[in-house]
């Protein structure tokens, strides 16, 4: 039983209004014929030029969109498809486990972009403390040269006005005034 509605039910009811439709597949070709734009080319061509530009869940559904209506292509020429238009990173890796099949292919790309998010989360929150652990010594350290230093006429009212005060050689009055913001 199929379930039609819309345009998709339009086009049923034309088609079989002047011909008669003899397969599934017949109507499955008139479907794609009408919906698919010239412009896209065939299904075969939008496969092999799609490229992964967002997550692997994503690449992975419009791969298994486009794969759908091509029954008579193989399996080893989908993998390869497949691992074709993975990001490099990812393709670097899962290339090097061959002879898996496609499924097994789109769940170790899929464990490789979870592992490499995971890594870099903690490569962020390592930085982040390193961050935090350098602001700390970048703030004892613009007091200590504010007490060493003879006093402007006017003292200086802000921490950013402590940095652009001292004018400290080869650091950037942002990077102080944001050294000195951090608080641990």
């Amino acid at each position: 039983m199929v379930c039609l509605e819309g345009k998709a039910l339009s086009l049923f009811q034309w088609v079989e209004s002047r011909t008669l439709i003899v397969t599934w597949q017949a109507f499955r070709l008139a479907l794609l014929k009408k919906f698919r734009s010239s412009q896209e080319g065939t299904g075969y061509e939008c496969l092999v030029e799609l490229r992964q530009d967002g997550t692997i869940a994503e690449y992975r559904e419009k791969f298994e969109q486009l794969s759908a209506p091509l029954k008579d292509i193989s399996e080893e020429m989908l993998a390869g498809i497949f691992v074709n238009g993975l990001k490099d990173v990812i393709r670097v890796e899962v290339k090097m486990s061959p002879n898996l099949s496609l499924m097994d292919l789109m769940e170790l790309a899929q464990r490789v972009e979870d592992r490499n998010l995971v890594l870099a989360q903690a490569r962020a929150r390592q930085h982040h403390r390193f961050f935090l652990s350098g602001a700390s010594r970048g703030s004892a350290l613009s007091t200590t040269l504010m007490k060493s230093t003879e006093l402007p006429q006017a003292l200086p009212s802000t921490k950013a006005d402590v940095a652009t005060t001292l004018a400290l050689p080869g650091l950037k009055h942002d990077s102080v005034c944001h050294l000195s913001d951090v608080e641990t």
